[in-house]
């Protein structure tokens, strides 16, 4: 119950501060976000000594943390088995600057490796996804499912992201890849500039399928839990199980609209982190 209170009083209290700097000055947005996370991880310490002494021996305790700033500054990353936190503070942050309002804050929980408890919060529409493993997905309390109505890529919405890199390799994969899932007839291609909450429309049926190489685990580790919860598809890109930190991932409302997403992926793909990279799709 302690995990759950926190999960969902967490995204809003952060979001508070997401909302003026979004309206106000903007000045070092990301330090803020950041920091409002650290204080409120400070305040639920603190709050637990208080009200759980019992409880000291375990719980917090025994979590990692992983965020964007701090894997930034140490220069690489990786997960262990252990109950991790994986939080993106502000996703969107060139949306931020530019006062664009697709932006979230993303806290997920994984356990040995696999996304169990994901939120995603956009402070400006005032937007609250929550999922927990098992126990379904939600925004702002009512159930969520994913489109279903769409069999297939022409009858489907799909959205990804043009991401920041800009060599020739790069290029042709962006590229040949949209061209690829065009010519498979795709209804429309949207790209709204942060991965958590095109992730999140996939949860709640406003677009079909989400894909994109260049991501995080904290840009996607919330995210997988809602698409699951909401009966959707959650794969790498290539079409094997999802790993968090493979930088290449494929969100579906169904299997059959993940497929035909993957098999229009040109590769190498960028960014992969896992060795041996893909060179092919692994889809039957």
């Amino acid at each position: 119950s302690f995990v759950v209170v926190v999960f969902l009083c967490s995204p809003r209290f952060c979001g508070r501060g997401a909302l003026c700097e979004f309206n106000g000055p903007i000045c070092a947005c990301e330090c803020v976000f950041f920091g409002s996370v650290s204080l409120w991880a400070s305040y639920l310490c603190e709050t637990r000594k208080t009200r759980f002494p019992s409880q000291q021996q375990t719980a917090l305790a025994d979590f990692e943390f992983l965020g964007e700033e701090a894997a930034s500054e140490a220069g690489a990353y990786s997960l262990t088995d252990k109950p991790t936190w994986i939080v993106d503070p502000i996703d969107g942050t060139t949306n931020f600057v530019h006062r664009n309002p697709e932006i979230a804050i993303s806290i997920g929980l994984s356990v040995a490796k696999e996304p169990v408890v994901g939120v995603i919060y956009n402070p400006v529409r005032d937007e609250l996804f929550t999922a927990c493993r098992g126990g379904g997905a939600f925004l702002n309390g009512a159930p969520i499912r994913v489109d279903t109505v769409a069999k297939d890529l022409g009858e489907g919405l799909a959205t990804t992201n043009l991401g920041y890199g800009r060599e020739p390799h790069h290029i042709k994969h962006t590229l040949g890849t949209l061209e690829a899932i065009m010519q498979r007839g795709v209804r429309g291609v949207r790209m709204g500039g942060s991965a958590c909450t095109a992730i999140a429309g996939v949860a709640c049926g406003r677009v079909n399928v989400y894909y994109e190489s260049g991501p995080h685990a904290w840009d996607v580790c919330a995210g997988a839990v809602l698409v699951r919860e909401a009966g959707g598809v959650v794969l790498d890109m290539s079409g094997r199980p999802l790993d968090l930190c493979s930088r290449a991932y494929i969100f579906a409302s169904t299997p059959e609209i993940a497929s035909q997403t993957g098999r229009c992926v040109v590769y190498p793909i960028p960014y992969y982190s896992l060795t041996p990279a893909p060179t092919h799709h692994e889809f039957s």
